[in-house]
Order: structure tokens, then sequence, then C-alpha cells
């Protein structure tokens, strides 16, 4: 062969003679990349959704929840005050639950009204969105005209909105047992603070007056200094107890996002293993599937030695015609990865965040697992002598 545009073509024209036998021995390098694509995209998108959710509410939120261990579920009436007596927190602002409180949506249109006992009814000050850093999807958070005696407005979190089939500027009432109460906002969803998702955010005023709620807090949201998180829990918590028993939970949500990432790496290593020993089964398979080759093309083989090809030229065809098979098995695996990962980011609604290096050397992978494989084929094929092969023919 004069050129290796020639090599190139000898070696598409062999593979592409044997369509069915090439297109069954790609699918061992596309499932392994593909698997190692969906994997590294999958965990990434997950992370940024988790990095947004960090960006949105920080890194230095301090949740004190009741002490259900000391028989209640509630925090003494003065923490609030206690905490913010810490040098280290910058704001503080509670919430209790209202117990006993049902709530139903009411619409006018059906004449009918649909009770969601599930949903938490929680009193709030205004000052807790703020304390959060949460955004509203849409309307406004509780403010101090909501607080005036006979004013009942409710926030709604993402998830209780869309069970009563919120619409943004669209008047929506709610029943919380028999009071009807307005709707001027929702929330954002937040993944940090689960509860508050499925939760219906009142006034105090409103709960003290309408449903005896008690004044004592059941979580208090606290932020601190930046890089005081640790150290301000511990202080909360003694800020509250004052050295007596009955220490109440003081947890940092973002400890739970780095467990789960723990959780989530080992899960990778193993789906990537499990990648890593697809693209060794189709890296056999091509060997196999090969040396057949090597076999069935021996008076091809004597001709073009005969012709004068060199045993390195008829060596390069093959572990050519491997190095294309990892290629084009690559190429698939990444195209099938990439809209898996896109399927199922967007049915999570997840960020999408796809890293290009570590997904192009996974492709690249493939084609290095099939030249590898190729050798033994591509050696015995050099090693025919000429008449030997026309023999077998």
């Amino acid at each position: 062969m004069s050129s290796a545009t020639e090599l190139v073509g000898v070696a598409v024209s062999g593979l592409g003679a044997r369509r069915v036998r090439t297109a069954l021995v790609v699918l061992g390098p596309m499932l392994g990349v593909a698997a190692i694509v969906g994997i590294i995209g999958l965990s990434e998108s997950a992370k940024g959704d988790v990095r947004q959710a960090l960006r949105e509410l920080g890194t230095n939120l301090v949740v004190v929840d009741g002490n259900p261990t000391g028989g209640s579920s509630t925090l003494p009436e003065e923490s609030l005050e206690r905490i913010r007596r810490v040098s280290t927190v910058e704001q503080a602002s509670q919430t209790t639950i209202v117990r006993g409180a049902q709530v139903a949506v009411s619409r006018e249109s059906q004449g009918t009204l649909t009770l969601a006992a599930t949903l938490q009814v929680r009193a709030a000050e205004a000052s807790m969105v703020e304390v959060l850093e949460l955004d509203m999807a849409h309307g406004r958070f509780l403010n101090g005209f909501d607080e005036q005696p006979g004013i009942q407005a409710a926030v709604l979190g993402a998830g209780a909105a869309e069970l009563f089939e919120v619409v943004p500027g669209q008047p929506r009432t709610i029943l919380l047992n028999d009071e009807l109460f307005g709707v001027v906002g929702v929330l954002e969803e937040t993944s940090l603070l689960p509860e508050l998702n499925d939760a219906v955010v009142i006034t105090y005023p409103a709960a003290e007056s309408l449903f005896a709620a008690e004044a004592a807090p059941s979580q208090i949201y606290v932020r601190v200094r930046g890089g005081t998180t640790e150290a301000s829990a511990d202080a909360v918590s003694l800020a509250i107890t004052q050295g007596a028993p009955g220490v109440p939970l003081v947890r940092v949500p973002t400890d739970l996002l780095e467990a789960q990432a723990e959780v989530d790496a080992t899960f990778r290593a193993i789906v990537l293993a499990l990648g890593g020993l697809s693209l060794l089964i189709g890296g056999i398979g091509i060997a196999n599937v090969m040396t057949i080759a090597v076999l069935q093309r021996a008076s091809e083989i004597g001709i073009r030695r005969a012709l004068g090809h060199t045993r390195a030229i008829i060596a390069s065809q093959f572990l050519l015609e491997s190095a294309l098979i990892g290629a084009l098995g690559g190429a698939l695996g990444l195209l099938a990865g990439l809209g898996f990962v896109l399927a199922a980011a967007d049915y999570q609604d997840w960020v999408v965040e796809l890293p290009a290096v570590p997904l192009v050397s996974a492709a690249l992978v493939s084609v290095v697992v099939s030249v590898l494989a190729g050798l033994y084929p591509a050696a015995r094929a050099a090693r025919m002598e000429p008449l030997e092969t026309l023999r077998r023919a």
C-alpha cells in the first residue's frame, strides 16, 4: 500500500464487508463507555444541583430542632433570645408547628373542599425568609402588615402549592380548620430544608389567636459567621441548655449533603468498575472476533503478502480495524451516555454538568482497549506465510 489513506480504506472495507459481526462486536465498548459516561454525568449533575442549593442557602446555616427525648418537641421560649447572644450568630428566626390545624383548599369553581391534613402548618416570623435566604417562586413572604389583628395570610411551600395547583397571579384561599386564609406567596423548593416544601406558613399572631398555638419554637434557623459553623453549632446548643441535660438537636444541613456525596462516591466507583468490566469483556470479544477474522481471511492475507505487502502493513491493517471498532463503540457509547444523562437530569430537574475531560477520556479508553485486544490477531496475521495461506484457501 502506498499511503496511509489506502490502509484506512482497506480497514474500513474489511469491517463494512461483515456489518452484522462488526455491529455485534461494537456493542461491547459501546456499553462500557455508555455506563462510564452515564455515571459520571449523573454524578456531576446531581452534585451540580447540590452546589446550586449550597449557593442559595450557604454553608453557614445551623438548624435547631426541638428535643423529642426530653419529653417535648418544642424548645424553651427564651431559646431565640439566648441564641442571639452568641457572638458568632448573625441572624436567627424561629418557627413553631401549629398542632391540630387541618388544611383544606377552597375550590370555588367546583364548590368543594379538598382536605390535606398531611400538610404541616407552621407559625413563623417575617424574618425567616431573610435568615434562610430563600427565594419566592412568586408572590411575597409574610410581613409586618400580615401580623396585624384580623389579617389571615399564608405562604405555601413548593410541594403544597403544587398540590393545590396555585397559579401565579391567581387569587387562592385555603382553609385552616374553619378559618379562611389568603395565599400571598409560594416559596421556591429547597433540598436542604425539605420540611418547608410541604408546609403552610402563617404569622404568630394568627396562630396564637385562632389555634391557641404555643409561643415556644419548634425550630430555630440560625445564620452564623462564615467559617465558624461547627463551633457555632456547639455554642448554640450550650446557649439553649445552659449546661443542663436534654441537649436539643443542632444540625448543619450541609453535613447531610456531604454524607450523601460520600455514598454517591461509593456508588460511582462501583458503576465505573462495572463499566470498566464491560470494556474488558468487549476487548475480549474484539480479540476473539478478530482472531477468527484472521483465519477466515487467510487467502486475502496470502494474496496481499504475495503482492509485496510487508508483515508490518498486514499487522497495521488489523490493528487499525480494532481501533476503528473501539472508536465507533466509544463514539456511540458517548452519545448514548450523554442522551441518558440529559433525559435523567431533565426528569429530576437537575442542573446538567458534563465534564469534558473525563467523558472524552472514557471514549479514548475504548480505543486503547480495542487496540490492545487487536495485538494478538494482528501479530498472528503478520506471521502468516503466503504459501501457507494460499494452501488453506
